[in-house]
């Protein structure tokens, strides 16, 4: 814990209006609950989305490559592709490719739902938990389902990813092994984020367990954490950003761009 006077002055900072000052040393914001084996992240993008997972104690983060024909990445399109029942049929490229290449030309639209790029309802609208998605061709779905499904997807692929790298664990893992974390953009009423917070746990993932992180601070702990010039002398890397520095995080998405500066304390 830091003193009292310390803290005013952290607080003092916080009151100029350039600075979005991360805290999470200070007031130990703690990601991760220290009873939990794995932490899984998933970034939930207006155009792209992925996740990544780490184990406690390790800094090895690993991630899922995601294939289009001759392209791999770590991120694969926010498209969800249904069928008249509204059952998942296909998610990210799978569901562009089927939508384009084989229903589009049969002229088969009427009998699927196709979404993308709808993440950013939550911040255009005044949102509520029985708000209407409207697909390519017109018909609508609640909001609430079809993040769900997008979400419950993810999440599934990365609990198969997370299982095939650690099959040498002598113990199975369990739901409650995982800490999970859903990035929200910072701009977002606290209303869009509780939305989010509820279709995660449609999607089965539990409350408790569950971390809203905001775009932007994610992205600045990310720098505070790179080490990229070489001391060769003592053979190590050294901390790029360091304390009282400051700098600028700039989140290209795919509709909007987020900037904010960031002032390092420690």
């Amino acid at each position: 814990m830091i003193d009292s006077e310390r803290e005013a002055e952290i607080r003092q900072i916080i009151q100029e209006p350039q600075y979005f000052v991360v805290l999470y040393d200070y007031f130990k914001i703690r990601i991760m609950d220290e009873t939990r084996l794995f932490v899984a992240a998933i970034d939930f993008g207006t155009t792209y989305s992925g996740f990544a997972f780490s184990a406690r104690g390790d800094t090895t983060i690993y991630t899922c490559e995601w294939r289009n024909n001759d392209l791999t990445s770590m991120k694969t399109p926010t498209s969800v592709l249904l069928d008249n029942e509204q059952k998942l049929k296909a998610f990210g490229y799978d569901a562009d490719n089927k939508y384009i290449t084989s229903i589009v030309p049969d002229e088969e639209m009427d009998e699927y739902y196709y979404f993308r790029r709808f993440k950013m309802k939550l911040h255009n609208e005044r949102i509520k938990l029985d708000t209407m998605l409207t697909e390519e061709r017109g018909k609508q779905m609640k909001a609430l389902e079809i993040f769900c499904i997008a979400i419950k997807y993810l999440k599934e692929q990365m609990i198969k990813k997370l299982n095939s790298k650690f099959l040498t664990m002598k113990v199975a893992i369990k739901k409650e092994d995982i800490q999970y974390v859903l990035t929200v953009p910072a701009i977002w009423a606290d209303q869009s984020k509780l939305f989010m917070r509820k279709a995660a746990e449609k999607a089965d993932i539990d409350k408790d367990p569950l971390k809203l992180a905001l775009e932007p601070e994610v992205a600045s702990i990310y720098c505070q954490e790179l080490r990229l010039d070489v001391e060769k002398e003592a053979n190590r890397f050294l901390q790029t950003i360091k304390p009282g520095m400051k700098f600028m995080v700039i989140d290209l998405g795919g509709l909007f761009c987020c900037t904010c500066v960031i002032l390092y304390i420690s």
